[in-house]
């Protein structure tokens, strides 16, 4: 008797019962313009407080299965990128490729079971990292900045070899830029 009375204490309390170790993935979706002014889809999970984002074109069906694959460590890992600042311990994060609904979806996450230390992407770096960074990348890309060898590095069950290409700013000082492929050049799906 006194069990059901708290539970209906809780009912009245709460407004309502929710099955405990699930949040249904439930979602709000906030649009970001970035400073190209492309505009971003982002997916907050309002009981976890997770961020991913998402092409506009994604449907609620989409989104759900993103969420998931994302929390799952779901997907092909395409490559591996670093980014640091005048020497300090570059942060990097693994971009991986993933089949959400038969449509491919590209996005980053944490490496986990690394072979080397991650930092942090500090606050004051964002500026440049939406303001100079594509134009950073331009130059690796045209071959105007020329590529130096880092390593092997391992993270996600996969062993990467690594490249880096460094620029000095006035403002920003010297940036230097990580990205390693995997070793054997073919997808490996996790």
């Amino acid at each position: 008797m006194s069990l059901a009375a708290c539970l209906v204490l809780l009912v009245v309390i709460g407004g309502q019962v929710v099955p405990l170790g699930s949040d249904g993935f439930d979602f709000e979706l906030a649009p970001l313009v970035t400073g190209s002014g492309e505009t971003i889809s982002l997916v907050k999970n309002e009981i976890r407080g997770s961020v991913i984002n998402a092409p506009p074109s994604y449907s609620e069906a989409d989104i759900y299965e993103l969420q998931q694959q994302n929390m799952l460590r779901e997907g092909t890992v395409k490559e591996i990128e670093g980014f640091s600042f005048n020497g300090k311990t570059p942060y990097w994060q693994v971009t991986y490729l993933s089949d959400i609904n038969g449509k491919l979806s590209e996005g980053t996450r944490a490496p986990t079971n690394t072979d080397f230390p991650n930092g942090i992407l500090e606050r004051n770096s964002i500026p440049f990292m939406i303001n100079e960074r594509p134009s950073f990348m331009v130059l690796v890309e045209a071959g105007q900045i020329a590529a130096k060898p880092y390593g092997l590095i391992t993270s996600d069950g996969v062993t990467f070899e690594v490249q880096q290409w460094s620029k000095q700013y006035a403002e920003w000082g010297l940036f230097t830029y990580y990205r390693g492929r995997p070793v054997d050049h073919s997808p490996t799906s996790h």
